[in-house]
């Protein structure tokens, strides 16, 4: 599995950057297959990103657009990993 922290990055416009990829093998199969099922299901992934500008905008898997928020927030653990 691969990982990428966020945290301090800096990204250009169409820039992007991949923060989660898992890729498929058969050794991991079941466990692959339950994370693919999950994505389309109860699973919601969220980001929180601000502009050089300071505006700040929370995207989430289950919305169509991202939305204005005043400031990032740090998610308390409890909702870490939760579905």
């Amino acid at each position: 599995m691969l990982t990428s922290p966020v945290v301090g990055r800096v990204l250009r416009p169409g820039e992007s950057l991949t923060y989660l990829q898992l890729p498929f093998s058969d050794d991991i199969a079941d466990g692959w297959n339950k994370l693919d099922r999950a994505r389309f299901g109860g699973m919601v992934m969220s980001v929180c990103y601000c502009s050089t500008l300071n505006e700040c905008f929370e995207a989430r898997s289950d919305r169509d657009d991202p939305q204005a928020v005043a400031a990032c927030r740090v998610t308390p653990q409890t909702e870490k990993w939760h579905g």
